[in-house]
């Protein structure tokens, strides 16, 4: 198996790569510019430009599984999620890679999500300051709906480096104040990658005490 990850040098996408090496998988990290991963024959490190569709296709050669950490929070363009989608869905489909699992906030919804009164109205506030992230997310996971692969969207609320690690995968969001360890994020990705019960659908992660 040979698993290809985008934003692999972010605060999830490195415990995903550690825990891929220690697991002696094969990976491809997909990384812009500054390199914070640890050597490892099982790692392999592709500098490239998400909105290039060359890169992305170098990085996606012979590979099984595609994991997507990516993020809009601190870009220029509030649309780096999305515009990776355009570009690694069309990719995928051209290698006849199946497998993709990405990572999104708890705040997007989907077509088909039955929300409360308080959701909607989180929903709304977030939309206010950060509608195009929020957008992002959505955008993304449309995109996924709409192909054939077989693909995993987690959504998560705010992550941090604080309490339990432990988690479940659920149909039902967080609640607003509610957040997840970064490492739970990185093992319920992970743990995707071989579990086929949430395929084409967006799961949120949830916090066990």
């Amino acid at each position: 198996m040979k698993v290809c990850i985008f934003g692999a040098n972010g605060r999830v996408g490195q415990r995903i790569v550690q825990a891929l090496i220690q697991k002696e998988i094969d990976t491809v990290a997909f990384i812009h510019n500054r390199n914070d991963l640890t050597k490892s024959d099982h790692l392999q490190i592709i500098r490239g430009d998400i909105y290039n569709a060359t890169d992305v296709a170098i990085a996606l050669n012979d590979v099984n599984v595609v994991i997507c950490t990516l993020s809009s929070w601190g870009s220029k363009q509030k649309n780096v999620l999305s515009s990776a989608m355009a570009i690694i869905i069309p990719e995928m489909k051209q290698r006849q890679i199946h497998r993709i699992i990405s990572l999104t906030g708890s705040d997007a919804t989907m077509i088909n999500d039955v929300d409360s009164t308080f959701r909607k109205m989180t929903h709304h506030a977030l939309s206010m300051f950060a509608g195009a992230i929020l957008r992002d997310g959505e955008d993304h996971i449309r995109q996924l709906s709409k192909s054939t692969l077989d693909w995993t969207a987690i959504r998560s609320p705010i992550m941090n480096n604080q309490g339990s690690a432990e988690f479940k995968l659920s149909d039902k969001p967080p609640l607003l104040w509610q957040t997840i360890h970064r490492q739970a994020v990185a093992d319920s990705i992970v743990g995707q990658i071989t579990d086929n019960t949430y395929f084409r659908q967006a799961p949120y992660i949830r916090r066990i005490e």
